[in-house]
């Protein structure tokens, strides 16, 4: 029982895993922000040929 409850205190302070998942997220955050700049995009292009099919 004792060699469990140190080899859980171990693993709780080890931190080598902490940059990757930092760049785990960050890569996770920038594809989110990425399409919904590419909806935005494609909306606002949606518009702009709607009103330019309205022009006689």
């Amino acid at each position: 029982m004792n060699r469990m409850i140190k080899r859980l205190v171990k693993f709780l302070q080890d931190n080598r895993g902490s940059p990757l998942v930092e760049e785990g997220l960050l890569i996770g955050l920038a594809m989110i922000l990425f399409l919904v700049i590419v909806g935005i995009v494609g909306n606002i292009i949606d518009w702009i040929n709607s009103l330019a099919s309205e022009i006689p």
